[in-house]
């Protein structure tokens, strides 16, 4: 019985690999289409329907950018933070997100992080958790070739080079590992999510408001209520509070 389900399970899975691609191309090509024609509604229509198949970092930035064109800004924000979790080295997607905040009078950034927090914060996001681990595997494999270099080489003076470049390695292969696993943590147990539309902020759940938040704010989810309260928080601009979820998007 096993056996027959796994044989039913490749089928399906065959059957929708040979019918999925064309329609995907379709649907691709009819999307760039209208978004050079700027029908951008049809784009974001054709665009958004690629989406639900699977993941993929730059169909998420061309929907960034049609809803960028149609001035719909806090979902155009949700859609290349999208595009950043994925590929956080894409510079496009970035600069775009910046812009976009600044028409959506968004701020990134109160300007009171301390300078090596902020360093760190940018390191950490250059890259993707398989980007971290690629650069794990490069210097683990220069920290072991120089260690053997240091005992096998003939010459005094190149086991010397080789130990004073070990350090290093060693320093550098440490440290991309602690950014792998801080990147792996945050990418699967860190829930973010984008105000769509202007949101009261309560200091509990069903408490009192203390201030409203503008759409297009980038928020880390902490905990959710029953009641339909998100508690979350925006270290750059010193916000933590309750609000509706019901206006916000996990990107």
């Amino acid at each position: 019985m096993l056996l027959s389900i796994c044989v039913a399970i490749a089928q399906n899975a065959e059957q929708a690999d040979t019918l999925r691609p064309v329609h995907q191309e379709q649907l691709r090509a009819a999307a760039d289409s209208a978004y050079l024609q700027h029908h951008y509604e049809e784009a974001y229509q054709s665009y958004t329907a690629l989406a639900k198949a699977g993941i993929d970092p730059h169909l998420y930035y061309n929907i960034g950018n049609t809803c960028f064109k149609m001035k719909r800004y806090p979902e155009a924000i949700l859609w290349y933070e999208r595009a950043l979790r994925f590929d956080p080295s894409d510079e496009d997607a970035q600069y775009n997100l910046s812009v976009c905040r600044s028409r959506a009078m968004v701020r990134a950034d109160n300007g009171q992080q301390m300078f090596l927090v902020s360093w760190w914060h940018r390191t950490l996001a250059s890259q993707s958790v398989d980007g971290w681990a690629y650069r794990v595997l490069f210097t683990l494999a220069l920290s072991m070739l120089l260690l053997v270099c240091c005992r096998r080489l003939p010459r005094l003076w190149m086991r010397k080079m080789a130990a004073v470049l070990f350090c290093p390695a060693v320093m550098a292969c440490i440290f991309c590992i602690v950014a792998a696993a801080t990147t792996y943590h945050h990418f699967n147990h860190t829930t973010m999510a984008v105000v769509m539309k202007d949101t009261p902020v309560r200091n509990e759940s069903g408490g009192s408001q203390i201030s409203v938040l503008a759409a297009g704010y980038t928020l880390e989810v902490l905990d959710k209520s029953p009641s339909g309260q998100w508690l979350v928080e925006n270290e750059n601009i010193s916000l933590k509070g309750w609000v509706n979820a019901q206006d916000l998007e996990e990107i």
